[in-house]
């Protein structure tokens, strides 16, 4: 039977990884031996393993039908510790079923689990299966927002990917997961296993593999649900200070426009347009920079910073020709000792540039927000993309976050792509800058409000216009009550002509290969090593890059990372905004850099239509930043489209409700007729005519007769010409007609004047419901059925939000 989550006593002594498929049936997952958990470090040491690692494949032999099959196994981590989050963080390899080959594998993974901080470890050795597939299902909160809509992911030989929801039959959980035939998509059966996994509220994510008849999950993470406090919810009570404390070596940003600090002429350019600004107190005095180096603080200085050390500071350095964002920054100090330490730290380690004259310290206060985005704006488009995420805005760096793109010449029409944010960098009540977990109530929440878009986006395209030039604009968000500091706040600019994200944003992988999380320095040198020993074949591998604090604005590390990456032809997966600094190291240094997010935000879906429109029609759509791609017609295809047209508008006219709608409806179906006599030769004069002519023989439409029936009368009878009243129409066909079949209720809305041209059908999303509208248009008739979707919500000119 399924067991929904392991017990306490099963992780500590088999870890997460062995306890979690020991909570499925036996027959579901290959046969496996565990050796149980132990410090880390006694598993270093290969010789002394020999002996328990051959009785653990001894036990695994007996337990096959036929033992001879076990020439491979699979020897892989399962520490306490290795939660779902931490998933690809330690290793695993693929060896010979030969003590030796086991031993040196283990060793291997304790050695580089130690020097990642996992002190304790279990071992999982596990009959490896010959595939004719493999992939994952998950249904977990990074993949998924409701618990019944599973991701399914076909690695290999092909590569799919596509959201399923579960059948409703079960799996015998007394047999093995067979396949009927060979050509059965393992869809069929894992449907059923997704079904079983639903009924109670976890979140799992497996790993499966198929042979030539049955389909065996070789891992299975839970994940529970988990809650936490909000961003910034260490530093939300903070106040500003009362007063306005006077400088005497410290001069305010806002009014050295003349001044060779790059930032603090940010902040002077905010000023100038009229944007909100955060105060910033310059230090660029060479002397006191170059006493500092050397450890001589000024009388004067110390002033300042006892009186700006009233709430807490954050220092930051701008050296010039550098890296604006990677210089050097402070933690959140609480006291001017600290302040202190930090310029005198910094000045010494930065004092070749300050005898330059390149170096520039800048102090504030700490900005309490609870969010970040980076936006990128042209001068000469409307258009501006925004990424945004929680906590503060170096999150954008390698943490998953939300997209928005909006066009100024159509502010509500806001296009985002809310993602899973489940983890960002936040500040500690200690003033540390640390990675948390954001929580259930946070991953899925979308970061910015439509106000909030439309304020970033204005203040970026303004910038973008007055400097001329490409920008990337950092802006803090949500900003802590009581600070003074205005709700949406511009922070700092990056220019760069050469830079488009809708060039840049890298596609989906052509191939799904093994993940190795990236963290330290000491990560990647494992997987240097595993690379160059051909441990790991380099085609197989991508780096998924989460630093840890300690590397986050690291240009060194982004560097080696990049540089190994080029050489070796590895992808680097970024959950991180390529409008953030780290995608600009990793693209200078090579790196073949890619957005983890599954689909390509480069552009939306294309939207087909097919349809003639108006001459100016594309024009309008160009104006309103979406590309086009059109057909010119004419002659008898001209004509046939605009019959096609006047049935269109004929629809349309007769939707209409109210003397101005009518009076709008007429004009496009006359604008029409007008275009079809003129294609034909004709013109109005000549057309009235032809109108008249028949009128005359037929009548015109004046008394508003309308024909129920007729009747064939007996040879010799009086024809009789009934008028009925309104009330006794039994004949009438009815608007519409609700019927139903398999799928549901169907309302059928005949058509029976005018017949359509082919049988087609469209799909409607609904945005916010896990509906779609499906509409058939038959010979007679046109279908609208509503049923549940099969596939996650596009973003596009077809989705209506309610």
């Amino acid at each position: 039977m399924i067991r929904h989550k392991p017990d306490s006593d099963e992780i500590a002594q088999f870890g997460f990884k062995a306890s979690g498929l020991m909570c499925l049936p036996k027959l579901w997952v290959p046969e496996f031996e565990v050796l149980p958990s132990r410090r880390t470090r006694d598993f270093a040491a290969r010789r002394p393993l020999l002996k328990e690692v051959k009785s653990s494949l001894d036990a695994l032999r007996e337990s096959l039908q036929h033992p001879s099959i076990l020439t491979e196994v699979y020897v892989r981590s399962s520490s306490p510790t290795e939660t779902l989050v931490e998933r690809g963080r330690l290793h695993s390899y693929r060896v010979s079923a030969t003590p030796e080959a086991v031993s040196d594998a283990t060793a291997r993974i304790a050695v580089h689990a130690e020097s990642v901080g996992s002190d304790r470890l279990a071992i999982m050795i596990q009959r490896r299966i010959e595939p004719t597939a493999l992939g994952h299902l998950s249904n977990e909160r990074r993949v998924s927002r409701a618990r019944n809509l599973w991701r399914l992911e076909e690695h290999w030989p092909n590569i799919t990917s596509r959201t399923m929801r579960p059948s409703q039959g079960s799996a015998n959980q007394d047999l093995p997961l067979k396949r009927q035939r060979i050509s059965q998509p393992p869809e069929e059966v894992l449907s059923q296993v997704a079904h079983d996994l639903t009924l109670e509220d976890f979140r799992y994510h497996i790993e499966w593999v198929s042979d030539a008849d049955a389909i065996w999950i070789v891992q299975c993470d839970h994940e529970t649900r988990v809650e936490h406090q909000p961003p910034c919810h260490a530093w939300a009570s903070q106040k500003k200070p009362s007063g306005e404390p006077r400088y005497r070596v410290l001069s305010k940003a806002s009014g050295t426009p003349e001044t060779g600090s790059t930032k603090a002429q940010h902040v002077c350019l905010f000023k100038e347009l009229g944007l909100p600004y955060g105060e910033v107190l310059l230090l660029d005095d060479i002397s006191i920079l170059s006493g500092l180096a050397k450890g001589e603080i000024p009388g004067s200085l110390t002033e300042d910073v006892v009186n700006l050390a009233q709430s807490p500071v954050v220092v930051r350095s701008d050296i010039a020709g550098g890296d604006g964002l990677f210089a050097p920054r402070s933690d959140v100090l609480d006291d001017e000792n600290q302040v202190l330490d930090f310029l005198v730290d910094k000045a010494a380690t930065l004092a070749e540039d300050i005898k330059e004259g390149r170096v520039a310290f800048l102090l504030h206060r700490f900005v309490a927000a609870r969010a970040g985005a980076f936006a990128y704006a042209r001068p000469d488009v409307s258009r501006v993309r925004i990424d945004a995420t929680w906590g503060i805005p170096d999150s954008l760096l390698f943490c998953p976050h939300d997209t928005y793109d909006i066009d100024l010449k159509d502010p509500d029409r806001v296009r985002s792509d809310v993602r899973w944010k489940g983890h960002f960098v936040d500040v500690d009540a200690t003033g540390s800058f640390v990675e948390r977990e954001a929580g259930w109530a946070w991953d899925w929440r979308t970061v910015l409000t439509s106000e909030q878009v439309l304020l970033i986006a204005e203040s970026t395209h303004s910038i973008a216009k007055a400097l001329g030039q490409r920008v990337q604009v950092m802006f803090f968000v949500g900003t802590a009550d009581g600070l003074g500091y205005p709700d949406v706040l511009p922070w700092f600019i990056q220019r760069d002509d050469d830079f488009d994200p809708a060039q840049v944003s890298p596609a989906a992988l052509q191939r799904r290969p093994i993940e190795r999380t990236v963290r330290t320095l000491e990560d990647l040198k494992v997987i240097q090593r595993d690379v160059l020993e051909l441990q790991v074949d380099a085609f197989q591998v991508a780096i998924v890059l989460r630093p840890t604090t300690q590397f986050l604005r690291d240009t060194e590390f982004l560097e080696a990372v990049g540089s190994f990456t080029s050489d070796k032809n590895i992808p680097v997966l970024l959950e991180g905004s390529v409008l953030s600094h780290a995608f600009y190291v990793l693209r200078r240094s090579g790196a073949h850099v890619f957005e983890r997010s599954a689909q390509d935000r480069r552009r939306a879906p294309e939207v087909p239509l097919n349809k003639l429109v108006r001459d100016h029609i594309p024009t309008l759509v160009l104006d309103k930043s979406e590309d086009v791609l059109i057909l010119r017609r004419s002659g008898d295809e001209l004509i046939q489209l605009l019959n096609l047209k006047a049935i269109e508008e004929a629809f349309e006219l007769s939707f209409a409700v109210g003397r101005e709608a009518l009076v709008e409806e007429l004009g496009d179906l006359f604008e029409v007729v007008r275009s079809l006599s003129s294609l034909l030769g004709l013109d109005l004069v000549k057309l009235t005519e032809v109108a008249d002519q028949k009128k005359e023989a037929r009548g015109g439409f004046d008394e508003g007769i309308v024909l129920v029936s007729t009747q064939e009368r007996v040879l010799g009878d009086a024809g009789i010409a009934t008028e009925a009243e309104v009330t006794d129409t039994p004949g009438r066909v009815p608007p519409y007609v609700v019927q139903t079949d398999d799928n549901g209720p169907i309302i059928r809305i005949p058509v029976r004047s005018v017949g359509l041209p082919t049988p087609q059908t469209t799909y409607i999303r609904l945005a916010g419901l896990d509906f779609e509208v499906e509409v058939d248009y038959r010979s007679d008739a046109v279908d609208v059925l509503l049923m549940p979707a099969n596939e996650p919500q596009p973003q596009g000119q077809l989705t209506f939000n309610l």
